[in-house]
């Protein structure tokens, strides 16, 4: 089955890498005028398609002050930290204006899976279908991809994109998927100490906070 299937990591990796760039550097462009505090990347379960985003203390208090709207027994400042860390907060009108950066990397990925698709077919044409072999490369695929990704965010944080290092001290890395089992052990690699201590501490006020609160999904943006 793998013999069906060409992939040139390679050439994907500088791809990858280029179009984060260009991606990171416009959102910062976008966000000067405001303080960020955070850089991140989610990669979606469904395709892989990998989805750069910034946080600004000001983007945080717009969209806090809608959510607030949802909650019942939360202040803004509750809701803040709530949201501070969470990739909740990348779903917001402002990325959509962004998202044609990342056209390169987004086809690099569709033409995998189509090639996935096709070496899938051909098998099944021949009369031997082979499903678990084709989720068992798939699988290959998106653990090797997830650690691509890692490595250009760390390229990029070496080569400066995300502040000096006295920045990074304020600035933290999110990296995000639902496959990654030891993210927690990520994020602290990625993140100086005294910046991943900070996350520690918002996320554990995020959950005492949700203690006793009600959501109202109606009032709901999405």
């Amino acid at each position: 089955m793998e013999k069906h299937i060409y992939f040139d990591y390679i050439e994907f990796e500088k791809t990858l890498l280029t179009g984060l760039f260009d991606a990171f550097s416009a959102l910062k462009h976008y966000h000067k005028h405001e303080n960020i505090y955070l850089f991140g990347l989610r990669i979606f379960a469904d395709h892989g398609i990998p989805r750069p985003f910034v946080y600004t203390e000001e983007l945080l208090d717009r969209e806090a002050k809608f959510w607030l709207k949802n909650y019942r027994g939360m202040s803004l400042q509750n809701v803040k930290w709530r949201y501070r860390y969470s990739v909740t907060l990348a779903y917001n009108d402002e990325y959509e204006k962004l998202s044609r950066y990342l056209n390169s990397v987004n086809s690099g990925l569709r033409d995998w899976i189509k090639q996935l698709d096709t070496a899938t077919w051909e098998e099944r044409k021949r009369g031997h279908p082979d499903q678990e072999n084709v989720w068992r490369l798939y699988a290959k695929h998106e653990r090797h991809y997830e650690a691509l990704c890692l490595r250009t965010l760390k390229a990029l944080d070496q080569a400066g994109v995300f502040g000096s290092p006295s920045d990074r001290e304020r600035i933290f890395l999110l990296f995000n998927t639902n496959r990654v089992i030891d993210e927690e052990i990520i994020l602290r690699n990625l993140n100086p100490e005294i910046c991943y201590q900070r996350y520690q501490t918002a996320q554990k006020k995020a959950a005492s906070f949700s203690n006793g609160t009600h959501y109202q999904y109606s009032k709901s943006r999405y």
